[in-house]
């Protein structure tokens, strides 16, 4: 497979790579969240080819997670974050013995908590029903509570408790996470 542009190339079923068998539904995944993986493995390694193979090694990962049973809720920041964890430790060999990973160029640590709550985010935004996204989306584009009410059709105080129990769901999702 050569190295992919800005998205992955298909996949035949039955795949199997240097890494392992991969999962349909993980390389999927991995087509989605790619993206957004490239910008910061290229930042981290500024090898593209090298980022690609890491993002491979993370789905066969994960695919293996999946056959042993493994119940993961959230698919796409799972696969992030062992992507993330292998760039990391890919960048760390890269790294001078006096430069320990923890104290990694604080760019890299931003990058990687912006991208880890954006697709949270996103894999928890398409979890919503139709109400409560509309709220949410209207809510963040700065409409008020009455606007919001208006245009669905609700009461004020509903809209209100509607964002602060999705608000409560939100921060409890990415305190979970282990998200900044």
């Amino acid at each position: 497979m050569s190295t992919p542009g800005n998205k992955l190339p298909p996949l035949k079923e039955g795949f199997e790579d240097e890494f392992g068998p991969i999962d349909a539904k993980v390389y999927q995944a991995a087509g989605e969240i790619w993206p957004k993986a490239v910008t910061f493995g290229e930042f981290a390694l500024h090898d593209r080819s090298l980022v690609f193979n890491l993002m491979m090694k993370a789905t066969a990962d994960v695919s293996k997670a999946i056959a042993k049973g493994g119940n993961i809720k959230y698919l796409d920041a799972y696969l992030l974050r062992t992507f993330k964890r292998l760039v990391v430790h890919e960048r760390e060999k890269t790294l001078p013995r006096s430069e320990p990973l923890s104290e990694a160029p604080e760019a890299i640590q931003n990058i990687v908590a912006d991208l880890d709550r954006k697709i949270l985010a996103q894999e928890v935004f398409t979890h919503l029903n139709n109400i409560d996204r509309a709220v949410l989306w209207d809510w963040m584009r700065d409409y008020s509570y009455q606007e919001i009410a208006e245009r669905l059709k609700l009461k004020p105080p509903a809209v209100r408790k509607r964002l602060e129990r999705l608000i409560a769901r939100l921060r409890n999702i990415f305190a979970n996470s282990g998200t900044p």
